[in-house]
């Protein structure tokens, strides 16, 4: 299943900018490793907009404690497990 189609059904309305973002940050990850990463940002989009009854407020949050998350991921991340 391609990641945009499993984001989808499990929640996240996914925009271009958020493709285009996950892009620049998956690249960087070794290839075995970019499937977990990419589930993993779904499972704190989702989480998070759990929080929150606002359509668009909770897809925002979502959006924003994901993103935070691969950031931090990113920054965490030593290239050992290459």
């Amino acid at each position: 299943m391609k990641f945009t189609d499993y984001a989808t059904q499990s929640g996240c309305l996914l925009l271009q900018e958020d493709i285009t973002y996950l892009r620049k940050y998956v690249l960087r990850v070794p290839f075995k490793y970019r499937k977990d990463m990419l589930r993993r940002y779904v499972d704190v989009w989702v989480s998070t907009m759990r929080e929150c009854e606002n359509v668009v407020q909770a897809q925002n949050l979502g959006r924003r404690a994901s993103n935070l998350w691969i950031m931090g991921f990113i920054s965490g991340y030593n290239g050992e497990n290459a």
